[in-house]
């Protein structure tokens, strides 16, 4: 039972990386042409259709509509799957190499930074100044933790 309890969070802790690995994507694309990352419907890069609530499910609609839009059936960059993938298996390893919550959820948010940043400049070769202001606020917010551990090192003794 226990077993079965662990892949259960496993799953859980990939499905939440996948869903904000879309997040992601959305602030990839959307960050460097200066649209509201937040507010808005996903849409087809191509036909600039709304896309439904179904075919927006993370890695499954890529994979289900064979990395194309429904209604104008052009290819979707394997770039989305990539990221809810990487953002999926990063979530998980945080989670399997962490042992604190806390240490988690800040390994986590600066993960998904980072990600954003690496495909923005990959892609443009910029970096928004609102990912670096966000990078700076949680260094300074974890300067003022005097006990919180974020490091992967583990002494061996």
């Amino acid at each position: 039972m226990i077993f079965f309890d662990s892949i259960l969070v496993f799953v859980f802790v990939f499905v939440i990386g996948i869903c904000l690995g879309s997040f992601a994507n959305v602030c990839i694309y959307r960050l460097p042409r200066n649209k509201q990352a937040i507010t808005g419907r996903s849409f087809c890069p191509k036909c600039k259709k709304t896309i439904r609530w179904f075919d927006n499910l993370p890695l499954i609609s890529f994979l289900l509509l064979n990395g194309k839009c429904r209604k104008c059936h052009k290819s979707i960059s394997l770039e989305y799957f990539i990221v809810e993938l990487i953002t999926g298996i990063g979530f998980l390893l945080i989670y399997l190499n962490s042992n604190n919550y806390h240490a988690i959820i800040f390994l986590s948010v600066l993960f998904i930074l980072y990600l954003i940043i690496f495909f923005i400049d990959l892609k443009h070769s910029i970096i928004p100044d609102s990912l670096n202001f966000s990078i700076m606020g949680l260094a300074i917010f974890k300067n003022f933790l005097p006990n919180f551990n974020t490091s992967f090192i583990h002494d061996i003794n």
